[in-house]
């Protein structure tokens, strides 16, 4: 059997020197079946570059004061040629913190996350994804769902040419709520867009004193298929009026 693919870039390479197979399953007239398999792995992965990068922003000009509740919007975008996304951890300042007492009344169980059917009332923002292997943006809902920590974890459901779920564990830390998205495909994602509600149905909110007091930074980490690391932090942007600035 001869398969001859012609498409330009419609396979690409991962960016993951690990080892990886090339299985399939071939059945018999009798009913028997075999599982055949060949060990396929790619070479200098290393000499990849990797440089994502990250945009913060708080929504919400009347959200910004403790008991409120901002909304967020973070954009991911990468360059051609780039070793892909593995594993992306976000940590938000410690001005800004979960709502325990404003979250969902419901969250999406395991189950539903598996058939990706999470009940609107789990629903806390959405999410886009644009990959250079598809002709269209894939788009979907943020929901929170049932996590394996203390804390229900975001859950990403892109729906498209192709569905995609992700989930990004959340924990609390010292330093702040923390976000880890891993287990994130090997594939070129050119651009990610994730936007949390603010308002009455915002999970977040600041803590003590009002969003504008001080200038917020947020400490990111991403990591590549290649096992490069990028360490940076973030500025998130505010809605803060002249007026606040000038005090500030």
């Amino acid at each position: 059997l001869t398969v001859a693919i012609d498409r330009d870039g419609f396979a690409v390479n991962p960016t993951s020197c690990s080892v990886k197979s090339v299985r399939a399953t071939v059945g018999g007239g009798g009913g028997a079946t075999a599982t055949p398999s060949s060990r396929y792995q790619v070479g200098e992965c290393g000499s990849l570059r990797f440089s994502p990068r990250m945009t913060l922003q708080l929504t919400g000009r009347k959200q910004v004061r403790p008991g409120k509740h901002p909304g967020l919007k973070v954009r991911l975008r990468q360059g051609r040629g780039q070793a892909h996304l593995r594993r992306v951890r976000l940590t938000l300042p410690t001005g800004v913190a979960l709502d325990i007492n404003n979250l969902p009344s419901e969250v999406c169980s395991a189950a539903q996350i598996a058939v990706r059917d999470c009940p609107a009332a789990a629903r806390v923002g959405s999410a886009s994804a644009v990959t250079s292997l598809l002709n269209q943006r894939l788009r979907g809902g943020v929901y929170l769902g049932q996590g394996t920590g203390d804390l229900p974890s975001l859950i990403v459901l892109l729906n498209g040419e192709i569905d995609v779920t992700l989930e990004g564990k959340n924990v609390f830390t010292k330093a702040g709520l923390r976000n880890t998205f891993s287990g994130i495909p090997d594939v070129p994602i050119s651009d990610f867009r994730l936007s949390l509600n603010g308002g009455g149905k915002g999970i977040l909110t600041p803590v003590r004193r009002s969003l504008c007091a001080r200038k917020l930074t947020a400490p990111v980490q991403m990591i590549g298929q290649n096992g490069l690391h990028k360490d940076v932090r973030v500025s998130i942007s505010r809605p803060c009026s002249k007026k606040s600035s000038r005090r500030r």
